[in-house]
């Protein structure tokens, strides 16, 4: 699995993508996103919370402000124009929700990508999909890719929100318990420790950390 931009790389491991045709959809990808913020300009923000259901009440009732990732019980983040943002970080406050804002230049998985979506759902007509070697874990629909719907559901990943807490609930399920972070930072680790503290994690950054992990995972 991985968060956004990491279920490409995701799926390249799993042998559904080319490397080349991965390197140009990202590309291509991060461009149409690019002149979407543009646009439409956009503001996001991580609601440090366990009471989600007063955050989605909230963005029901100020237009122009969504949910777009469900990383843990206790974190959301959200994205929308600038003013309503804005709006919604004061409401929280008023119910004592601690907000920090992220420095991101669009408003990632929600509808403000739609022209992104729309010019995304036209470059993926022609790439070729296979199926995966294993299961990868979709952020949309909380569910492994299905390679009949795998460019579908990149098409609606730009405009809707992610959840990586059911994609990683879902391989815990399934009998994952050791979980490998491939990248820079620590922050998917630190999701997996509150979702699923008994498993085991690593994290791969370098290739000092690559050999240590590949040294203990016996690979």
């Amino acid at each position: 699995m991985g968060l956004s931009l990491g279920e490409y790389s995701a799926l390249v491991a799993a042998g559904s993508l080319s490397f080349e045709d991965g390197l140009r959809l990202v590309a291509d990808r991060s461009r149409y996103m690019a002149a979407a913020g543009h646009e439409t300009p956009g503001k996001m923000a991580a609601v440090l919370t366990d009471q989600q259901t007063i955050v989605q009440e909230l963005c029901d009732k100020i237009d122009g402000v969504y949910i777009a990732n469900y990383n843990t019980l206790n974190q959301l983040v959200v994205g929308g124009t600038p003013e309503a943002v804005k709006q919604l970080k004061q409401a929280l406050k008023d119910h004592k929700i601690r907000v920090v804002p992220l420095k991101v230049a669009v408003s990632s998985h929600t509808p403000l990508m739609a022209s992104a979506s729309e010019k995304l759902g036209q470059r993926l007509e022609t790439v070729a999909f296979t199926a995966p070697k294993w299961p990868v874990w979709s952020n949309t629909t909380g569910q492994p890719f299905a390679v009949e719907h795998l460019a579908a559901t990149l098409v609606d990943q730009l405009v809707a929100p992610t959840h990586f807490y059911d994609d990683f609930r879902g391989l815990t399920a399934a009998g994952a318990d050791q979980f490998v972070e491939i990248g820079p930072g620590h922050v998917l680790s630190g999701f997996a420790k509150q979702i699923a503290p008994a498993a085991k994690r690593y994290q791969i950054n370098d290739m000092t950390t690559l050999n240590a992990v590949r040294s203990e995972l016996g690979w």
